[in-house]
C-alpha cells in the first residue's frame, strides 16, 4: 500500500498506509500485527511516549504497543471539523490543527479541559515549543498561541519592505525600535525576545488600533533620550 507517513518509537516503526497502521520491529526485523484505523492519515508524530495520529477522523493517541488510547474530534470537543492535518506534542500537551482556522489543544495531564481556539486564517503547519504554539500560515505569517495563558501573542509577519536604504534604530528601556520606510516603527522587547505590535500610521478616519499613532509611515529618524522616543516622519 502507499505509505502516508511514518514515525519510530521504542524500536518500532509505525507506518500509516491505506486506513491501516503497520508496525515494523527493528530489533527482530519483522512486521508486527497491523492495526485497522479506518481513516486516512495526514501525519504521524511521537513525543517519546505515545504516537499521535492526525487523520480525517480526528486526532488519535496510540500506545507504543499499538493500542488506540483516545480520540478527539467534533463529537467530544469543540472542533467544527474532524479533519486534523498536522499535530505536535511536548509530552504534556498535544495540539492539532484542522486547516480551517481552528486549533485543538489537549492537556495530557488531565488538569485542564480540551479547548479549540479559532483564528482568522487557515494554518498549514505547527510547532509546539516552550509552551507556545507556532502556526504557519500562507498569508498571515506565523501565528503564536501562549498555552500558559490561553491567549494569542503578537504574530510574526513580514513588513513587505526589503532593501531599505535607511532603517534608523533606537532603544528606550528594554524596547528596540527600528523605523522602516513606508511601514512604520517595528518594536522588539529585548528582555523577552518578543516582537511587539508595530507603531503604524493613523488611518484617515482616525480609527484604528492603539498602535496606529503615527502621522505618516515614512520614517526618517529615531532618537531616544533615555525615557522618550522621538520619531522623524
Amino acid at each position: 500500500s502507499s505509505m502516508q507517513d511514518a514515525t519510530e518509537l521504542n524500536g518500532v516503526v509505525f507506518v500509516a498506509a491505506d486506513d491501516w497502521m503497520n508496525r515494523f520491529d527493528t530489533q527482530s526485523s519483522r512486521w508486527l500485527q497491523p492495526i485497522y484505523l479506518g481513516t486516512a492519515v495526514n501525519q504521524l508524530m511521537n513525543d517519546g511516549s505515545h504516537v499521535f495520529i492526525a487523520s480525517e477522523s480526528g486526532l488519535h493517541q496510540m500506545h507504543n504497543n499499538g493500542t488506540l488510547l483516545q480520540t478527539w474530534n467534533s463529537s467530544n470537543s469543540d472542533l467544527n471539523d474532524d479533519s486534523i492535518i498536522r499535530v505536535d506534542s511536548d509530552g504534556s500537551t498535544v495540539v492539532g490543527i484542522t486547516g480551517q482556522g481552528q486549533m485543538l489543544r489537549v492537556d495530557l495531564t488531565g488538569v485542564l479541559p480540551s479547548a479549540a481556539p479559532v483564528y482568522d486564517t487557515a494554518a498549514v503547519d505547527l510547532a509546539l515549543f516552550s509552551n507556545t504554539v507556532h502556526l504557519a500560515t500562507d498569508t498571515s505569517g506565523v501565528l503564536r498561541y501562549d498555552l500558559a495563558n490561553d491567549s494569542w501573542l503578537t504574530p510574526w509577519i513580514s513588513t513587505g519592505v526589503n532593501d531599505a536604504n535607511n532603517v534608523p534604530v533606537a532603544v528606550t528601556g528594554d524596547i528596540l525600535y527600528f523605523g522602516i520606510p513606508g511601514y512604520g516603527v517595528a518594536r522588539k522587547d529585548l528582555a523577552t525576545g518578543e516582537l511587539m505590535s508595530p507603531l503604524i500610521e493613523l488611518s484617515n478616519s482616525g480609527q484604528g488600533s492603539a498602535t496606529a499613532v503615527l502621522p505618516n509611515d515614512n520614517i526618517y529618524a529615531l532618537e531616544a533620550d533615555g525615557s522618550n522616543l522621538y520619531i522623524g516622519t
